[in-house]
């Protein structure tokens, strides 16, 4: 059960995938489905429970060959309640289901080479917030970002997803409006920092993967001293 004060982590994992040309979130990454590897992400960083955006499709919507693959839980996953929003329709249904005081940290289902320590920065950056808490991400990504749940959000995200602009649904126009800040991210992480959209992206993605030596992705994923 979610309680107040609890770290939440969301992976966005209801795209489309059209440029890819199948199901991201089925991607087979280090022998597990690519949105269970995201979820494992935010657990080693440190969130309290994990759950997934699976976009419009409700249980009944699915077909019946993606059930197994996804192996969605229904205590786990959140289907949109407003579609054709993007990543705003996730958080929008999310926020639904969550107590005020909780923290969000959505990452989305492409990311793989995300690093743990950039999830457990932007954690620690709004734990330790003295003031009225604001949403917080990286300078020139908007992904991951982290999101304290309270009214000042509710209230923008439902006049964001009920406007008729799309331009409303932008993430990074959410976090303008609710006066977020940014972490300078580290020049090391950035190339950490790629969603995989196309097929192209996923091999590049893999291929890093597998010339990066251990000691090396190590020393990315945790936390150095200069954080």
């Amino acid at each position: 059960m979610i309680k107040t004060s609890d770290t939440v982590g969301l992976v966005l994992a209801g795209g489309k995938s059209s440029r890819m040309g199948r199901d991201k979130a089925l991607l087979s990454w280090q022998g597990k489905p690519l949105y269970r590897h995201m979820a494992d992400i935010l657990t080693n960083s440190g969130v309290d429970h994990v759950l997934y955006s699976s976009g419009e499709r409700s249980s009944s919507e699915r077909s019946s060959s993606e059930k197994p693959g996804r192996e969605w839980a229904d205590e786990q996953t959140i289907s949109d309640i407003i579609s054709d929003r993007g990543p705003l329709g996730g958080i929008h249904a999310v926020i639904a289901e969550l107590p005020d005081q909780v923290n969000l940290v959505v990452v989305p289902v492409d990311m793989p080479l995300l690093p743990e320590a950039c999830c457990r920065l932007l954690m620690n950056d709004q734990k330790l917030a003295t003031e009225q808490p604001v949403p917080v991400c990286f300078e020139n990504y908007t992904l991951p970002m982290v999101f304290p749940v309270n009214k000042a959000l509710r209230e923008q995200v439902s006049k964001a997803i009920n406007s008729s602009s799309h331009r409303d649904y932008s993430l990074r126009n959410l976090h303008r409006a609710l006066n977020g800040e940014y972490q300078a991210l580290p020049a090391d992480y950035e190339d950490f920092f790629q969603n995989t959209n196309t097929p192209e992206d996923w091999r590049s993605a893999l291929s890093r993967k597998a010339h990066c030596p251990e000691s090396e992705l190590s020393r990315k994923v945790h936390c150095p001293d200069s954080l």
